[in-house]
């Protein structure tokens, strides 16, 4: 349904372009906000394009519509390292305003988005360019999302996915780790 995509040029403009036209959507005071966020969002992926250790890369549809956005940063590249998911930014699509009753479909899909990218992460350690990665770091930006990460351990839902894969979660501080056993 979703895969991962790297940055590139042309992916970077066409998203760039929805997401503004998305969050314009959203009427004034809100479209503005978002707006404003979606520009320094791609600022950010703009000035860390030099940064070798600084990677972008976007969710993406079948019909290659980027859902969300993921900066990751492989740390200690040199050494068995790890991959740090720093942020996951969503698309102003998946936005509620605060003002308006919740759209459970909308609901729904953020958080089937969010779970893709998490789960597109994971498939990352090992693979060519994080050969040395042996960990993800996934960072819980928000009380909320730390309080997620901490109820997946406790449900064990998490442990009997990632066991298969040879994979084991803890909680390090607000960071949700998923390392190889």
């Amino acid at each position: 349904m979703y895969k991962l995509e790297k940055h590139s040029a042309p992916l970077y403009d066409q998203t760039k372009s929805e997401w503004m036209r998305q969050a314009k959507s959203h009427g004034r005071a809100l479209g503005e906000l978002l707006a404003r966020d979606v520009g320094n969002s791609f600022a950010g992926i703009t000035a860390n394009l030099d940064q070798p250790n600084n990677h972008s890369y976007f969710l993406v549809d079948g019909n290659g519509k980027s859902f969300a956005i993921l900066e990751i940063i492989f740390a200690r590249p040199h050494k068995t390292g790890w991959l740090k998911l720093l942020d996951i930014k969503l698309c102003p699509s998946l936005i509620q305003d605060a003002d308006t009753s919740i759209d459970t479909e909308k609901l729904k899909e953020a958080v089937e988005v969010v779970a893709f990218a998490i789960t597109r992460s994971i498939g990352l350690i090992g693979k060519k360019e994080f050969k040395k990665a042996g960990l993800l770091k996934i960072y819980g930006r928000t009380e909320l999302m730390s309080e997620i990460f901490s109820g997946m351990l406790v449900a064990g839902n998490l442990e009997k996915a990632l066991k298969p894969l040879s994979l084991s979660p803890k909680i390090e501080g607000r960071w949700l780790v998923i390392k190889k056993i």
